[in-house]
């Protein structure tokens, strides 16, 4: 079994098979790739991970990855693991990084700049928004991003709805989007379980 991941720019083997807890030379043979000088930013490359049965813990929980390229920027989703445990935090981050060669400018409409989301299944009714009951200034504002420049935003979902109520067992879609006027409603996705 294997993930996807994109190589971001001023990553290599080392630091990436460092990221995942595997070696560099499985990431070479599943990749066939002969030397680890080989790699570039925005390659798409494999990395190999255990099998883990979703009633099992892994003793090393591998990062859960998405990624979406729209308008020069890249935005990686990613979650601190695959499977989680009921009342286990859900660790949430989206990073976003101009991989352009030119300042990108973008218009928000409030202080808030990004949003989280969670669905129940794969197309379910969204059971949880990070934004919801949170307040945020209401100033316009534009905001610059120059080449190569990056911005992380977390958050973490403690399992329970907007209503107040436990989520159960199963697997839940959780989707990521910068609320830019420019880009709102791109939206990046990722599949967790809970068991």
């Amino acid at each position: 079994m294997h993930i996807t991941h994109e190589v971001l720019p001023g990553e290599n083997l080392e630091s990436i098979a460092r990221h995942y807890s595997v070696s560099v030379p499985e990431i070479m043979e599943i990749n066939s790739i002969s030397s680890p000088d080989q790699i570039r930013a925005r390659a798409i490359i494999r990395i190999p991970i255990p099998m883990i049965p979703p009633t099992v813990s892994s003793p090393r929980p591998v990062r859960n990855f998405s990624s979406r390229l729209v308008n020069g920027i890249l935005y990686v989703l990613s979650t601190d693991r695959m499977y989680y445990f009921r009342d286990q935090p859900v660790r949430l981050m989206l990073v976003k990084i101009n991989v352009s060669s030119r300042p990108i400018t973008v218009t928000y409409n409030t202080g808030q700049r990004f949003d989280f989301y969670v669905r129940r299944g794969y197309s379910g009714p969204i059971i949880w928004q990070w934004s919801d009951d949170r307040v945020f200034t209401q100033v316009s504002q534009k905001i610059t991003l120059r080449p190569g420049e990056t911005q992380i935003f977390r958050a973490n979902w403690d399992q329970i709805t907007n209503r107040g109520r436990q989520v159960g067992p199963g697997v839940y879609r959780v989707l990521a989007e910068n609320v830019a006027r420019e880009l709102r409603g791109r939206l990046v996705p990722l599949l967790i379980r809970i068991q």
